[in-house]
């Protein structure tokens, strides 16, 4: 009998295992603060405000803090907030799984949606979608706000 956690064995095999209650939290704080919510705007680190636009990626460093730390980003020309690869660990998701999540907001049918159409119902509905079934695509008639 294999006495191994899951998590030990995901380490050893380098199997990526989903984090869907963290995913989960990163939805329910978006649905929570809707209003902070913004897919368009990439905001300059201050000492007194993360800095970060109010996106997907910058609500999951809200709630991890240990995955931000203001850094240069010498390919984007960019001051950025959070650190993309610790917040995919905590997330346990895959690069490939972060770009999809963090900057490829793609439909279904794989078309691009612009950034600036993405609501926190959407975005919300984008990560519960991908906690759930391991899918990535924004879906815009889900971006009605209430």
């Amino acid at each position: 009998m294999n006495t191994k956690t899951l998590s030990e064995i995901a380490e050893v095999e380098k199997v990526i295992v989903r984090n869907k209650e963290a995913l989960l939290k990163v939805a329910e704080a978006i649905e929570r603060y809707p209003d902070k919510f913004d897919m368009g705007e990439i905001k300059i680190p201050d000492p007194n405000n993360c800095g970060t636009a109010g996106c997907i990626a910058g609500f999951a460093a809200m709630l991890y803090p240990e995955a931000t730390e203001p850094h240069y980003d010498y390919v984007s020309d960019r001051i950025w907030s959070f650190h993309e690869k610790t917040l995919a660990k905590i997330l346990g998701i895959t690069d490939d799984e972060c770009v999809h999540l963090f900057w490829q907001t793609k439909a279904k049918n794989g078309s691009y949606i612009g950034f600036e159409k993405i609501t926190a119902s959407m975005a919300a509905a984008t990560v519960r979608r991908f906690a759930e079934t391991g899918e990535i695509y924004f879906d815009l008639k889900e971006g009605n706000e209430q």
